[in-house]
């Protein structure tokens, strides 16, 4: 709690770092066309990992993520993995539009 006395100022310091997040549509190719990945649990994978789901549209979002490049892995059955880049100097928000899941035979 801050108060003041009266006909005065106080400086407060508050810790914080900027903050970024990414968001995108995760599809795959099936029969040359584009499916997208709706309702599916997804990590994200850099030094540490996280999760989430897609969303109605196969859209995802992932907040927290610093520049650089990640793996992106879907869990259902047959694994597919896809890669993301979040450039250096990207604002609080990232589309990174499109991602293709490559499924994988393991």
């Amino acid at each position: 709690m801050i108060s003041p006395p009266a006909r005065s100022g106080t400086r407060v310091e508050f810790a914080m770092r900027r903050q970024h997040a990414l968001t995108g549509v995760l599809v795959e190719y099936r029969d040359g066309a584009a499916t997208p990945l709706e309702f599916r649990e997804i990590e994200l994978a850099r030094d540490g990992r996280a999760s989430a789901g897609s969303r109605p549209g196969a859209r995802v979002y992932f907040d927290d993520v610093e520049p650089g490049r990640y793996r992106l892995r879907l869990h259902d059955g047959t694994p597919c993995d896809a890669v993301v880049v979040v450039p250096d100097g990207a604002g609080p928000m990232t589309d990174v539009g499109r991602v293709v899941c490559e499924r994988s035979g393991s």
